[in-house]
Order: structure tokens, then sequence, then C-alpha cells
């Protein structure tokens, strides 16, 4: 047929469809199942300035020093891809031709040169994971009654409560002291996968957003002040894979 399939069917070449078997792709014809995102430097953004002066509230829950923030999303992913038709909806968002694909996150301290890397220490970080979901089309993929006119699609699937994913990036000292591991792998499965047998069918469309957070600590003066000088995290860097 001479001619672009109707745009609800989906024309990126991720759903490439030479057959004309809408609406179901040939199997031999299936692409590969993966994302993958480079290395990314945590831009850290500070919060606020923790000393007793300033914070009088939370002076005795948190450690004097400054608290900064870091916030990093994927793109939204179509988990489902056969169903592209399903609704006659448009398909957006990278299409993941499995059902047993994991998403993977990397995290590290800059190389130094030759693949070399320092030990990973993450003191005082917290983690937490909130998922975007939708069970059958994105539904920001058209207008939105009474949503933002700059709202971007992929960006308006539903909310699932937030939880806590520390212990996924959370380095830990080895017994007798020190550290030895360069990175820390978090893995997050999607909404659905672990109902029913096997693996299960992930929901539709999925978005994880994870929110860093982290202090430094620093020594209070005599007049119980914050020094003048701030202190700065840590570098890190997140490395992300979807297969």
């Amino acid at each position: 047929m001479p001619k672009q399939y109707p745009a609800q069917f989906g024309r990126s070449p991720l759903y490439r469809d030479p057959e004309g078997t809408l609406p179901f792709p040939a199997a031999h014809d299936i692409p590969i199942s993966q994302w993958y995102q480079h290395e990314t430097t945590m831009s850290w953004v500070l919060v606020q300035a923790i000393a007793p002066t300033v914070n009088p509230p939370i002076s005795s829950v948190l450690p004097p020093g400054w608290e900064y923030q870091y916030i990093w999303t994927t793109p939204v992913f179509d988990l489902r891809p056969d169903l592209r038709s399903a609704n006659a909806g448009p398909k957006e968002g990278v299409p993941i031709w499995t059902n047993n694909g994991r998403l993977y996150i990397q995290m590290s301290q800059p190389s130094l040169g030759n693949f070399a890397r320092v030990a990973l220490t993450t003191p005082n970080l917290k983690v937490s994971a909130t998922e975007w979901v939708n069970t059958s089309f994105n539904h920001n993929s058209s207008a939105v009654p009474g949503g933002p006119a700059n709202l971007q699609a992929g960006q308006g699937l539903l909310e699932q409560p937030s939880y806590d994913a520390t212990s996924k990036f959370a380095t830990a000292a080895q017994v007798g002291g020190g550290f030895t591991a360069s990175t820390q792998i978090g893995g997050f499965a999607p909404t659905g996968t672990s109902l029913g047998a096997g693996d299960g069918h992930p929901i539709r469309f999925w978005r994880l957003r994870l929110h860093f957070s982290i202090i430094v600590e620093a020594q209070l003066t005599a007049q119980g002040n914050l020094p003048s000088a701030q202190l700065f995290p840590t570098d890190y860097v997140l490395q992300a894979s979807y297969y």
C-alpha cells in the first residue's frame, strides 16, 4: 500500500510493519527490545541549608549541612506495543517488544581515566521512586480538557504512590571496613509484571521518576552557624538500560 498508515497505528520505525499485518507486525520484523541512556552526570540543586539558626523545626532531625536534590526520569515506555491498534488511539513512547524486560539503573562516580573508578560511597543519600502509568493509552497524546497548554506528551500519565528506593543505590561498609564496590545497580520492574504466572504482562504505558536527596554534613561554628564556605555533594553518574 503506497501510503502511510493512519497515525493511530504509529509511523515510528520502532513500530515498522512492512508486511501490512496490522494490528500486529510480522514476527520476523519485530524490533529489538532495548532502550539505552549513556552516562548522565547528576546535577545537584540546593534545596535548603540546615542549621539550628536557619531551620529550628528540623534541626534536631537532620544533621547540619546542606540538602541537595536531583530528579531523573525515563521516557514513556509502551510495554504492550502488540496492542497498538486495540483502541485506535495514538501510539507514543518507546516500544518494548518483550514481557520480561526490566529497567536497570547503574550508579557510580565519574571515571578517573583508563576506565578506573573510585569506590562508590553514598552517605546521607535517599531515593524516592514514583511510577507514572496508564492501563490502555497515553491519555496526554491528545488535548487534556482543562490541562496546561504546555503539558508535553508522555508527561500526563497517572501518578502512583511513591516508595522508598534507597536500598537499591546505597552502599554499605564491608566487614573489616572499607568500600570496594565501584557501582550499584538498581533494578525496576513495571507494574503488572508480578501478576499471573511467569513474568506476567506489564501495564501498557509506564514511566519511572527517581528523586535523589542528599545531605552534605558540616561542622557548625561556635555561634551555631554553618561555615561560610558552602560544601557540595559528591559527583555521581547514572547510566540506564531497559531490555
